[in-house]
């Protein structure tokens, strides 16, 4: 408890709101100490993530009332832009997704040159996953003549579907329940990319992988980010309003967009990776 209470003040929400870049730093710092703190408990079984979560929670609940309460006052002001008030939170989901990536791939790579056996316990659930997506990408028939092969269309649409559903639903129910998707997803990638690095060299497997990635993948991820503001700001404007203030028919409103525009977003990612 006292190590999340000091991890969890290194950057306070003004702080975060004023400078978002620095929730990289920070979400480097709280995925090592969620590694460490699962390499230290002898016999565990699960994953990192949990602990990486944890000092995560009271940071990103207080940028959500922040967030939430930023729009109300826009609202009433109509002074700025739709997205003018979610910027941050975009910039600070983006900072964090990438500061975990970056930490999967050093301790995957770290604990693979040292302990190989520990590499594969703690990021068990992740090598399974890039295991399950390449069987997936491999029984799907790439000869079809089409420049866009509608079976893996079909199959990554509905996937992705799933689970930004998910995400709304961990948003609405939890507020930041979403963030423990993100930084799963960021651990898969992370790990994917190690692997490659591994396998290919660091230049050849960083470059293959960020080509490999990014095309699709800025759609994908920036429907995440915004899923996650809109089901996490619309929680948070219940939770202080219980229904009761007419402020809260905007942010529905403004949700119902976000979510629409997510939508849009997997389509589009989709339909970039299904050309691959």
């Amino acid at each position: 408890m006292c190590v999340v209470l000091v991890l969890e003040c290194i950057l306070s929400p003004r702080c975060a709101r004023k400078q978002p870049y620095k929730l990289l730093g920070v979400s480097f710092i709280f995925f090592s100490a969620g590694v460490l703190v699962y390499l230290a408990i002898p016999g565990l079984n699960g994953s990192p993530l949990i602990f990486t979560l944890l000092p995560f929670l009271p940071l990103m609940f207080r940028l959500l009332i922040w967030e939430e309460k930023e729009e109300e006052a826009e609202l009433r002001r109509h002074e700025s832009g739709f997205f003018d008030y979610h910027n941050i939170l975009l910039q600070s989901y983006a900072y964090i997704f990438l500061g975990a990536i970056i930490a999967s791939i050093f301790w995957y790579s770290v604990l693979m040159q040292y302990s190989p056996d520990t590499a594969h316990a703690a990021f068990d659930n992740e090598i399974d996953e890039i295991s399950a997506i390449a069987y997936t990408v491999n029984q799907t028939d790439p000869a079809t003549g089409n420049a866009i092969r509608p079976d893996f269309f079909s199959l990554l649409f509905s996937h992705n579907m799933q689970v930004l559903a998910l995400m709304l639903l961990f948003s609405l129910l939890y507020g930041v329940g979403s963030l423990y998707l993100l930084l799963w997803n960021a651990s898969v990638i992370g790990i994917f990319i190690a692997q490659r690095m591994a396998e290919q060299g660091v230049v050849t497997g960083l470059f293959g992988s960020f080509l490999g990635l990014v095309p699709h993948g800025i759609f994908e991820l920036s429907a995440y980010f915004v899923a996650s503001i809109a089901g996490g700001v619309f929680s948070v404007a219940v939770m202080r309003r219980h229904l009761e203030r007419p402020e809260l028919k905007s942010v529905l409103f403004d949700s119902f967009v976000l979510v629409l525009i997510s939508i849009a977003l997997l389509f589009l990612g989709a339909l970039v990776e299904s050309t691959y």
